[in-house]
């Protein structure tokens, strides 16, 4: 039995009418409510009927009849005559010959652009350098498929690493109240958006960088506040408070979770060492001597051209070579301030907030060890090529290219293990150190679970690679995820930048996709091997944990008996 509406295709017509009488049938109701039909003053009539009960000899519906011909558009309503007649009269009217101005698809529509059949190769873009008079180095390539556009930006060695016990927090202020008031504006972010540009400020621990976005007939004028925001910020007593509450809401209501476990694993791993500070930092940890005055005087420290690269995108190099002169040709080299070190100890760092600010409940565990030397490490490559195996994510992902769902842990421990909400190998890279491991969350009581899971993977890393076929997809991934990020003007313009100021030099694309592919299954099982061996002789692992429900978490105890 079904429900039909008597607007029946065998009818072929509705009818409407007060249906008090009949309404009563479907909600037992004799009302009529607007909200049920709002366009209508009547509802439908609704009847049950059997579909066996129906009567087709009864039904008006008409069959329509044979076509009288083959012709598929022909509905029957024409005589085989006057179809005939009609066909007729079309091929009278169409057009024997193409016009004159119709070129002939046998031959080439472009003959001038046609070019010898021999073998293509795609050249590199060409990256220029230039080391002006005071040391500053200028690095640009041209971007010949975005000539409206220029990306250019200044770098140099100043970090939250080189702050003391009581400038803690400055970099981030700095980022904060960064393009603010200088001597020519009260604002520079407004004076750039009237120009049609963007500008961005970035510090980390090692490297602070300064950029402009703007049309490329705009860059002089950019430059003009650009500078002044790196070389003559107010910094006054106000804009420093107002910054110390965005810092404050920032870490409340802006910085998530797992950012805070990145810098928990970062105070656990260097405890009492320069990159074992905070970077992102929470109010109630704001050095106590961060002012106006202690930013210019720290700011002063590492604003020397012979530690600073200016890079461009989408700018000639002649160009850009004038900006620099133009602009920070006048800075004296000086010698710069030596860099704190790192000093690798491992440990236990926990985070307990509040259960308002744990809106899903999950606790967040990072579990990590030190890869010697960081940057310079000379298997950086092999360890990027095991994260992008191990890979991992979300419990939820929509799937597609490139999201990971074939990395290991993605089908071993995310869709094993219905409890674990997020897995993820990560990196973390500084000039003189860094670390490798997994991170993720559970439910508060899988806690000693999920860290069991990962200790697991971890030791599995030092078998030998069974399966070929996960090495090569992470290799790809890693040329891949390389490859486009390399499509950005912007990201172009921070990797010569960064490169220059890490390494002296920039690596080429081509020597860069050779490293990866040189990687091999030995080398996976070697650098994982060294990686626990490294923590068994003494060094240690590293953990944190950020949750409102932490004590479920093993110990630093607990896991090296696991070794």
């Amino acid at each position: 039995m079904r429900l039909i509406v008597e607007a029946k295709r065998l009818q072929g017509h509705v009818k409407y009418r007060n249906i008090k009488s009949i309404r009563a049938f479907c909600n037992g109701s004799a009302s009529f409510s607007k909200y049920e039909y709002p366009h209508r003053k009547e509802a439908p009539i609704i009847e049950r009927t059997l579909a066996s009960n129906i009567d087709a000899s009864t039904s008006n519906y008409k069959t329509k009849t044979a076509p009288l011909s083959d012709n598929n558009f022909d509905d029957g309503s024409l005589s085989l005559k006057e179809i005939n007649k009609k066909l007729l009269l079309q091929k009278q009217s169409m057009f024997r010959s193409l016009s004159p101005n119709v070129r002939s698809l046998s031959s080439p529509l472009w003959k001038a652009n046609i070019v010898e059949e021999k073998e293509l190769s795609l050249e590199e873009p060409v990256v220029e350098m230039t080391t002006l008079s005071n040391g500053l180095i200028c690095i640009s390539q041209e971007t010949s498929n975005q000539q409206c556009v220029s990306s250019i930006g200044l770098f140099f060695d100043m970090g939250s690493r080189n702050e003391t016990a009581t400038e803690t927090g400055l970099s981030h202020l700095m980022e904060v109240s960064a393009f603010y008031s200088t001597p020519s504006t009260e604002s520079v972010q407004e004076e750039i958006m009237k120009l049609g540009g963007a500008c961005y400020c970035s510090l980390n621990r090692d490297q602070a960088m300064y950029c402009l976005d703007i049309l490329r007939d705009k860059v002089h004028d950019g430059m003009k506040f650009l500078q002044e925001s790196i070389l003559e910020p107010k910094f006054t007593d106000e804009e420093v408070n107002i910054s110390k509450q965005l810092m404050g809401y920032q870490w409340d209501d802006s910085i998530p979770n797992e950012m805070k476990l990145s810098e928990c694993i970062m105070l656990a791993a260097y405890e009492g060492s320069s990159l074992g500070k905070w970077h992102f930092c929470p109010p109630n940890e704001i050095g106590s001597s961060v002012s106006a005055e202690t930013i210019h005087k720290y700011r002063s420290q590492y604003l020397i051209p012979n530690q600073m690269v200016l890079s461009s995108t989408g700018l000639s190099h002649e160009e850009l070579v004038q900006i620099g002169n133009q602009y920070f040709g006048h800075l004296i080299p000086a010698k710069a301030p030596p860099v704190k070190e790192a000093i690798y100890t491992g440990g236990d760092y926990r985070l307990t907030i509040p259960a308002d600010k744990n809106l899903d409940g999950f606790t967040r565990i990072a579990l990590g060890f030190e890869v010697p030397r960081g940057w310079h490490n000379p298997d950086l490559i092999p360890f990027c090529v095991l994260q992008t195996l191990l890979g991992g994510g979300n419990a939820f992902s929509a799937g597609g290219p490139g999201k990971g769902m074939y990395s290991r842990l993605y089908q071993e421990v995310l869709n094993r293990y219905q409890w674990v909400e997020s897995a993820e190998a990560f990196t973390t890279f500084h000039s003189d150190s860094g670390l490798f491991g997994i991170q993720g969350s559970c439910v508060p009581s899988k806690s000693k679970d999920l860290v069991h899971v990962f200790m697991e993977h971890l030791y599995k890393c030092t078998s030998p690679l069974k399966n070929h076929q996960e090495l090569i997809r992470a290799k790809n991934m890693v040329k891949c995820n390389v490859l486009t990020q390399l499509e950005s003007r912007l990201i172009i313009m921070e990797d010569l930048g960064r490169q220059m100021l890490t390494y002296g030099k920039r690596e080429s694309i081509l020597e860069m996709c050779s490293k990866i592919d040189a990687v091999t299954a030995d080398d996976i099982q070697r650098i994982s091997v060294d990686l626990l061996n490294h923590a068994q002789s003494g060094q240690g692992i590293t953990l944190a944990v950020v949750g409102d429900k932490i004590d479920s978490v093993p110990t630093i105890q607990d896991i090296q008996k696991w070794f």
